[in-house]
């Protein structure tokens, strides 16, 4: 049975670099990075992945959930900031010098 609008066994189109004009919409897996890009009307994104440190910057986040832990194991690299959950239900920040 044919069900219109719903995808079968659909892939993701795998590319070795990106295309040089892609039209609004198209997404593809750039198989030379492991990323995942799509283009918007304006210009071409890369999906997040999970795997990796990501910098992000203007960006909201609504957490709905937080693990509660000790003091992380290791203080952050130089210029950045780790935010915990202890607890007490309170959120601290650890510099890259344990302050």
């Amino acid at each position: 049975m044919n069900v219109f609008g719903q995808l079968i066994s659909a892939m993701m189109e795998k590319l070795s670099s990106d295309p040089s004009t892609p039209t609004t919409g198209r997404f593809w897996f750039n198989t030379s990075t492991d990323l995942v890009k799509f283009k918007t009307s304006t210009a071409v994104k890369t999906v997040v992945d999970t795997d990796s440190t990501q910098a992000l910057s203007n960006k909201e986040f609504d957490i709905a959930t937080l693990s509660q832990q000790s003091t992380p194991a290791s203080n952050p690299a130089a210029g950045k900031v780790k935010g915990y959950i202890k607890n007490d239900k309170r959120l601290y920040l650890l510099t890259e010098t344990g302050a």
